[in-house]
């Protein structure tokens, strides 16, 4: 019998719910041409997120987009459209809501909103390459 340590299993965890959270490519490619854009040419699921199913998204016309998708609780997002354009209101950038979709049709109720795409890197990697240059430095 193999021990194995709290980061792999919390890896493992984290693993095991990304492959459960996941909609069918046919899913997402319904919702974007609903909101009325061209279907994806190219998605990345991003993973460093958990509490929603993330991708960025390439259209057929050239097009960069987010589709989130929140399982479990629907509707969802409206909170935060809300917020995101309380931030823009004051000249903060943020994602702009470009649609919202809310209790998708299956057995599990989910929402979706697609997203405009921001420039520069996301918060979580920007800290998780700190804590890696931290470890560096305090073996030096």
């Amino acid at each position: 019998m193999s021990v194995i340590s709290k980061e792999e299993q919390n890896k493992r965890e984290l693993m095991a719910r990304i492959k459960a959270l996941t909609s069918s490519d046919e899913l997402i490619t319904r919702v974007i041409e609903r909101a009325g854009y061209s279907p994806p040419f190219a998605k990345v699921r991003i993973t460093e997120g958990f509490s929603n199913e993330v991708y960025r998204v390439k259209t057929a016309s050239n097009q960069e987009l987010i589709v989130r998708i929140h399982w479990y609780e629907s509707p969802y997002f409206a909170p935060e459209a809300w917020a995101l354009t309380q931030c823009e209101t004051y000249g903060i950038q943020s994602p702009r809501f470009l649609y919202l979709e809310q209790n998708l049709p299956g057995d599990i109720p989910r929402s979706v909103c697609i997203e405009t795409v921001l420039p520069g890197r996301t918060l979580h990697s920007l800290l998780k390459e700190k804590i890696i240059l931290l470890k560096i430095v305090e073996q030096l």
